[in-house]
């Protein structure tokens, strides 16, 4: 059997080097891939920051807009209010 063995096979010299060689790329593969991973993961993370930040600037932006205007209109009413009062005012007067 160890005829057939040798003849089926031919043994490189330096084997282990080519061995080393291969624990060493695997282990810079794996490596690259960890720091790529890691990389991703990072700029995930800052994509979902500022999505949530966009969107709670949006909600802000649109209660402050609802504020200013009840008040533009609380103004506009308080306005009427004293223009129909003041009209009025003169029309009673003229009555007299």
């Amino acid at each position: 059997t160890n005829e057939i063995l040798s003849q089926q096979y031919t043994t490189i010299e330096g084997g282990n080097d080519a061995i080393q060689n291969l624990y060493e790329f695997r282990t810079a593969v794996t490596l690259f891939q960890i720091f790529a991973d890691v990389n991703a993961s990072e700029i995930s993370a800052r994509m979902t920051a500022m999505g949530n930040s966009s969107k709670a600037a949006a909600d802000m932006l649109s209660l402050l807009r609802v504020a200013y205007n009840r008040r533009r209109q609380a103004k506009i009413t308080t306005e009427l209010i004293e223009i129909i009062s003041g009209a009025t005012s003169l029309n009673d007067k003229k009555d007299i």
